[in-house]
């Protein structure tokens, strides 16, 4: 560990202990009020109406139909992801020392170990890699778009580039290769994508 005096970003050192006790504070207040606890919450609202998913320290999403608020980092190596469904008073922390880990669907996927069936929520996606399903340009052209789903920043754009798909999430883009009618992989990882 570094003895590097940071605060704020990347100065925060913690256990998953500590991340648990922060999760029963939104509960039962012990550090802050419960009023700041709110206004932490508090998104910023566009002059169109809409609101931004980020707020004060946390980003709100939705998990398969339940609202989640959460947020992650790294430093020098180590990698965490924390994520809480006020609904549902559940708290899911995971804390790792490689950054190569798939830090938001190991929390999603114990999430999913104790959060019940939402109505209308899409089925949790099928493990492993499934056969690509050979399409047309016409066909792929229609997957182009903007998606709102279940990832982190709560947004997503699949593109169609030198004949195929590619998804661009934050300033990153991955090949993406369609396996059904509405279903999609990146990698070993299938996405269902509501067209």
């Amino acid at each position: 560990v570094s003895n590097w005096e940071q605060m704020g970003d990347g100065g925060i050192v913690t256990t998953v202990g500590d991340l648990a006790a922060w999760n029963g504070n939104f509960t039962v207040p012990v550090v802050a009020d419960a009023a700041l606890l709110r206004e932490l919450h508090e998104r910023a609202t566009l002059a169109d109406g809409s609101q931004v998913p980020y707020a004060l320290g946390v980003i709100h999403g939705i998990h398969r139909g339940h609202a989640k608020v959460e947020h992650g980092g790294s430093w020098g190596g180590y990698v965490s992801n924390f994520v809480r469904f006020p609904e549902h008073g559940l708290g899911v922390a995971v804390l790792c020392n490689s950054p190569d880990q798939p830090l938001d669907e190991l929390v999603h996927q114990v999430a999913d170990l104790y959060l019940p069936a939402a109505p209308g929520a899409l089925a949790a996606p099928a493990k492993g890699k499934r056969e690509v399903v050979p399409q047309d340009a016409a066909r792929l052209q229609a997957w182009v778009g903007t998606y709102r789903g279940e990832w982190r920043s709560g947004v997503i754009s699949i593109r169609f580039k030198h004949g195929a798909l590619e998804v661009q999430k934050d300033d990153e883009a991955y090949p993406l290769q369609p396996v059904g009618d509405r279903t999609a992989q990146v990698g070993n990882v299938p996405v269902d994508v509501l067209l």
